[in-house]
This record gives structure tokens, sequence and C-alpha cells, in this order.
């Protein structure tokens, strides 16, 4: 039942086109490896080496600020270069998937 909302939250953000760190969040849950999904959306070392430092051991509150710093600081955050990323780590099903609904393949 709750993959099935999980499933739901991501179409609902997907097809309203939302970016916001709470569906980048639910839409990445089976991305564990948060500091290389970082340096695929362009952050420095320095600046992952300080989230890791503060929120490493707790995943989910890693990636909601690696999200938010990435919202907040790359003005073209979207949900194609987060899919690009994403393939680029080899997650290529949720990528193609994203992308899919976006439009774009």
């Amino acid at each position: 039942m709750l993959h099935l909302i999980n499933r739901c939250i991501i179409y609902h953000c997907l097809v309203a086109r939302e970016l916001s760190v709470k569906c980048l969040v639910n839409a990445t849950k089976q991305v564990t490896k948060w500091y290389e999904l970082g340096l695929q959306l362009d952050f420095k070392v320095e600046e992952l080496d300080i989230i890791e430092s503060s929120h490493g051991s707790n995943q989910r509150k890693a990636k909601i600020v690696l999200f938010n710093e990435w919202l907040n600081n790359d003005a073209s955050a979207s949900w194609s270069k987060l899919a690009t990323a994403l393939m680029e780590l080899g997650h290529k099903c949720l990528s193609n998937r994203l992308m899919k609904r976006q439009g774009n393949l």
C-alpha cells in the first residue's frame, strides 16, 4: 500500500511538473548513493562533505538538504537534469520513468 501511495505522489509531482524537495525525495527513494547523485548534479566535493558531516548517517535527511540546496542554488534544476544524473548513476529505469512522465521520451 505504501508503495502505491509513493507512486501516486511521484505521479502527481510529475504531472503537475512540480519540482519540490518533497517530490524529489519521494522520486529518489530507491537511490542510496546521495553523495554520488550530488556530484552528478554539479555539487562541489566540499559542499557534499559538509552535508555528509552533518547528516551522512541519515540518508533521507542528507537527500532533503541536498535537494533543498540544489533547488535554491541551481537555476537549471529540473526533472530532466535529475533524470540525466540518475542515468549516469545506473538508475536507467527510474531515469526513463521520469523522462517519460515529463514527455521527454
